[in-house]
């Protein structure tokens, strides 16, 4: 509901606008330089809310994370589909523990297969982005950051009195 509110808004801005630009006497290149500028408005906001709202950042991913969750989409050559992985994280570089984002990352084969080894004993698991130049073995081949994972230490709580 917010972003049809938010099309009408800028649909009625563009008319007013436009409606301005047919009954004054400015230049025409004037006028069509404000209503492309205010297309350009628009579509910067329509972009900006998606990541409000919760889409998945194509953003770098934190240095340092929990991961909370995972959705691998593999890429299939019949459909002409690229693949890519979500993950939801909680940066944990941030001073105070900051709330879950979703990032959107390339597939890549070996960070599929790092992914599904990380999460398959159900254990909390912290990552951490390195780059593949660092990491030996194959996996230093792939193109892109990698990640690596491991289990988030155990927080023992103070004894009670």
């Amino acid at each position: 509901m917010t972003l049809l509110v938010l099309t009408l808004a800028y649909v009625a801005v563009l008319v007013l606008l436009l409606n301005l630009g047919l009954h004054s006497h400015w230049r025409w290149q004037v006028k069509l330089m404000a209503v492309l500028l205010s297309f350009v408005f628009y579509a910067g906001t329509w972009y900006g809310l998606k990541q409000l709202q919760g889409w998945a950042v194509i953003d770098q991913i934190p240095e340092k994370f929990r991961l909370v969750s995972q959705h691998i989409v593999q890429p299939d050559k019949q459909r002409g589909t690229e693949g890519a992985i979500y993950v939801w994280v909680i940066d944990l570089d941030e001073q105070v523990e900051s709330e879950p984002r979703a990032y959107r990352l390339p597939y890549i084969e070996q960070l599929h297969e790092d992914i599904v080894t990380a999460t398959a004993d159900g254990k909390q698991k912290i990552g951490k982005r390195v780059e593949p130049a660092s990491r030996s073995g194959p996996a230093s081949q792939n193109k892109g950051s990698m990640i690596e994972f491991y289990d988030e230490p155990r927080i023992r709580l103070p004894e009670k009195d």
